[in-house]
């Protein structure tokens, strides 16, 4: 190895990387719980992520046991590796610790093929925006917001999911169930 020239520690992606890193993309961030036990993912693996700058940690306090959590998310050099490695782009937009678990929470209750089929935020953006050039109507940002996620349920339904905080209030909430109403799918909302 050349003097000054980093060690890159992943250099090839397992099954189970393009699974974390997929489910990194459609959740924001993940917990170690979630990496240990949902994805069965390995301390040094997950450490080397890091080290190779795909990765970042974080604290987080747990409201239910007051302990601090650690949290990982994707970097700008990680989302480029998805994008790069499993061409999946349209990553999911952070809200904040406690509402990405939540989503995290929901995505990893799902089946793989659920979880395959999961379509992030700005997917869905997109897609209401074609539907609404489709009917030749115009909306108010203010009256209709794209959900967190969806997926296509075993029996091929879709279902739009929202993770909703104490912070949100009547009309974003009204604007999430809008947007469900606009394309005709099921609203599933989880509350924190």
């Amino acid at each position: 190895m050349a003097r000054g020239q980093k060690k890159q520690y992943v250099k090839k992606l397992t099954t189970k990387d393009e699974e974390m890193l997929r489910a990194f993309r459609n959740c924001g961030r993940l917990s170690s719980k979630h990496l240990k036990s949902e994805l069965t993912m390995a301390d040094k693996r997950v450490l080397n992520f890091q080290r190779d700058g795909y990765l970042e940690h974080g604290r987080l306090l747990n409201p239910k046991t007051r302990e601090m959590e650690s949290v990982f998310q994707l970097t700008d050099k990680g989302r480029g590796l998805v994008d790069a490695q499993l061409n999946l782009s349209h990553f999911y937009k952070s809200v904040g610790g406690r509402h990405d678990l939540a989503v995290a929470d929901k995505y990893f209750s799902l089946n793989q093929e659920e979880q395959h089929s999961w379509r992030t935020e700005g997917e869905l953006r997109e897609v209401f925006q074609a539907r609404l050039e489709e009917l030749g109507g115009t909306y108010q940002a203010k009256e209709v917001s794209a959900t967190d996620g969806a997926y296509v349920a075993r029996d091929g339904r879709t279902i739009l999911f929202e993770v909703v905080t104490r912070n949100y209030g009547k009309a974003e909430i009204q604007a999430k169930e809008n947007f469900a109403t606009l394309l005709g799918l099921e609203l599933e909302i989880s509350k924190t």
